[in-house]
This record gives C-alpha cells, structure tokens and sequence, in this order.
C-alpha cells in the first residue's frame, strides 16, 4: 500500500494537506507521504496548500514555509458551521484554481483526485511553481 500512494504522490501536481496535531505527529505521514510532496514543492513541480483543520505547532515543521488555503490562526474546528462552510468554499476555489494553473503549465497534469487527497497527473513530474 505504501508504493502505491508514493506512486500517486510522485505523479501529484497539487498537494491538499489537512494539518492537525495527528497529522504532525504521524510517522507514516513523516516517512511515506510528505517527503515527496515536499520534494516535489521544492522543485517546483507541486503546488503544496495546508489547511488547518485543528490548531497545531505547524510553526515547528517544514510546512511553516508554504502556502496556506485558509489562515492557521483560524483551524477549522473553531469555527461555527456557517463560517466553515464559507471557508471551505473559499478554500474549494483555491485548490480548483492551483490545479488549473498547474495543469494549463503542464500538459500531463490531470486532476482527478487521489486517495490521499493529492491530484494526480499521468506522466513524471516536470515543470516549474506557481
């Protein structure tokens, strides 16, 4: 199961990440998924959006430094449903405009979505961040 995700991850143009405290504390998360989300973020071939779902010490992580789909000084979970629904809606239309920037870069960059909550694209990665 762990190739098959890092085989989806690789052929990712856009990384969704619902952070929470789980999320950093997870080892699976540490050593299967992120590094080549992070990997490919570097290079440019991935667009990483966090989410915070739960306040988290996000600060201390390599994640501090990327793009944010919705403010981490606001999680999620502390707000009342009608503001969520707005910020998911907001946050919807984030992830929907990353992915078609990416895939108008790259021709191979489809976004059906994966699994693990990546897109996933049909070839290697190549290209340049958004």
């Amino acid at each position: 199961m762990a190739r098959d995700i890092t085989a989806a991850l690789l052929r990712s143009c856009v990384g969704v990440l619902l952070l929470s405290p789980d999320f950093l504390a997870s080892d699976f998360i540490h050593s299967e998924e992120l590094p080549p989300l992070l990997e490919g973020a570097e290079d440019g071939s991935i667009i990483l959006l966090v989410i915070p779902i739960s306040a988290s010490n996000y600060e201390m992580s390599p994640l501090a430094k990327y793009r944010f789909a919705h403010s981490p000084d606001r999680p999620l979970d502390r707000m009342r449903k009608a503001q969520r629904n707005a910020a998911l809606v907001e946050i919807t239309k984030k992830i929907v405009a990353s992915a078609g920037h990416r895939r108008s870069r790259l021709a191979w960059c489809s976004t059906s979505i994966s699994p693990t909550g990546t897109t996933r694209a049909d070839s290697p990665l190549e290209g340049s961040g958004f």
